[in-house]
């Protein structure tokens, strides 16, 4: 439906630009926003820098938005590359209904120790909420995306590992993303394996890093 209203608008010489979520397939001009594949990826190497062994819980909005699917995409192929010993165990969609993903999570969380939880873009309150419910000396590692009011008090309060907030703007269609990282496990600094992705992901990401 949104293809067939882009070549519509496109068929009469009006341009088509897309933002933050693209539709390749569709006879836009150009899209401005930031890669989802890669931010996803670069969740899983931060991720996989907090916490090196256990079970990961992953949260989207849902797989038919494309932005979400392309940060699952790649926080699953980022996992596999630079963490072989974290299982991704579950994915919540959460469909736009916070009381079902809070439910799911705290679901999840009970079923076994929880390593790792990468919230792809599920509301961030049902997510504190959630964590919130547990032992904090066991509460798992959250890195999610978006800076929100409740993505900067879980951050603050150490309650999260990394929030990641795109922003499209003078790199053009490339886009930008700022971090806000808190790192609160990271004991060693990536191996020569890491450093090429590690030295890709400062070109797209801002990364300021706070002790607590």
């Amino acid at each position: 439906m949104i293809i067939e209203a882009i070549a519509e608008v496109t068929s009469i010489g009006k341009p088509v630009i897309t933002l933050v979520s693209d539709v390749p397939t569709a006879p836009r001009l150009n899209y401005v926003g930031i890669n989802h594949y890669n931010a996803g990826r670069a969740a899983a190497f931060f991720l996989s820098k907090m916490t090196n062994e256990g079970r990961v819980v992953l949260l989207c909005g849902s797989l038919h938005y494309r932005a979400h699917a392309e940060r699952i995409s790649g926080f699953r192929d980022g996992i596999a590359d630079y963490s072989g010993r974290l299982a991704i165990v579950d994915l919540i969609e959460a469909r736009g209904d916070d009381a079902a993903a809070e439910y799911m999570l705290c679901k999840a969380l009970t079923e076994g120790e929880v390593a790792g939880i990468y919230n792809a873009g599920a509301s961030d309150a049902a997510v504190e909420r959630a964590i919130s419910t547990m032992n904090r000396q066991l509460a798992p590692v959250l890195v999610g995306h978006d800076l929100t009011e409740n993505a900067a008090r879980m951050l603050q309060n150490g309650v999260m590992g990394s929030g990641h907030r795109p922003e499209s703007g003078s790199a053009g269609a490339k886009g930008t993303a700022h971090s806000g990282c808190a790192f609160r496990d990271l004991q060693r600094g990536p191996g020569k394996s890491d450093r090429a992705f590690h030295h890709s992901c400062q070109r797209q990401y801002l990364i300021r890093s706070t002790d607590h």
